[in-house]
This record gives structure tokens, C-alpha cells and sequence, in this order.
């Protein structure tokens, strides 16, 4: 255990000043920091996680745009199911799905399905890249025993 970072994750939240060992161990333990993770897509994920309908409809709005938009005709040729599909977890995609949505050619609600696939929700000690945390290590580092 690295315990300067438990230490400095701990400190990262001013509830944990009032917060005992146990309920900081808690804290730290339980899913909530939002992560972008790699989720490669490709029309047949579309189709399948939008539905027929509504992954067909995005599919065609994307091919209008593509007459007048190089990146989103290149885009169309990534997510082919012959090819490596789209990442929904790179920040560059979705900035484009929003910049997409914005301007009235995507659907918010389908945007934000798709992009969700490239999303993980962990907890604040896996973040930090510490595991699992007990509460005697919670305290060890309050304590800077390792000092």
C-alpha cells in the first residue's frame, strides 16, 4: 500500500475530516469517479444498443452529413463491422457527438447511450490506484505512521 497517496486521497475530500476511519474506508471503496474507457463501436452496435429504429435513424443522419463533411464520411467508413469501429471513450469522439447534438444532427438521448458504453464508474481508491482500502490502513496513513 502506498500510503502518501491514501494519505493525499484522503485529504482530496474535506468530508473525510470528519469522516471516522470506517466510513472514510467506505468512501473510498465505493464506486464514484467517473472514468472514460476504451468501447470500440460499430453500426451492428449501434443497431443493437439504440434498437433498430432509432440506430437506423442515426446511421442515416450521419450518411446526410457525411455529403458535406469528410470526418464524419471517414467516421461512417470506421464503423463498419469490418472495421475497428469508433471509440466512445476517447475524448475526441465525444466532443464530436456533442458538437453533433448541439447543432440538431444527433439526438441527445442516443448520443449520451452511445457514449455511456465508454464509460466506467470506479471507486475513488481504484482511481488513485490503491485497491481496496481497510479502515487500519485508512488510519495508518491519518496517522503518517509510515513517516
Amino acid at each position: 500500500m502506498n500510503f502518501q497517496a491514501l494519505k493525499n486521497l484522503i485529504d482530496s475530500d474535506p468530508d473525510n475530516l470528519g469522516r471516522s476511519d470506517d466510513e472514510v474506508a467506505v468512501w473510498a471503496n465505493t464506486p464514484s469517479v467517473l472514468i472514460y474507457v476504451p468501447f470500440f463501436i460499430t453500426t451492428r452496435t449501434i443497431m443493437g444498443v439504440l434498437g433498430a429504429v432509432v440506430g437506423d435513424a442515426l446511421i442515416s443522419s450521419l450518411e446526410a452529413l457525411a455529403a458535406d463533411d469528410s470526418v464524419i464520411a471517414r467516421t461512417l467508413t470506421m464503423l463498419e463491422p469490418s472495421q475497428q469501429g469508433v471509440d466512445v471513450g476517447h475524448s475526441g469522439t465525444r466532443e464530436s457527438l456533442d458538437a453533433l447534438v448541439a447543432a440538431g444532427a444527433l439526438g441527445l438521448e442516443s448520443v449520451q447511450t452511445l457514449k455511456s458504453l465508454g464509460e466506467s464508474i470506479i471507486s475513488p481508491s481504484a482511481n488513485a490506484g490503491l485497491g481496496s482500502v481497510t479502515a487500519v490502513q485508512v488510519a495508518y496513513a491519518r496517522a503518517e505512521k509510515w513517516l
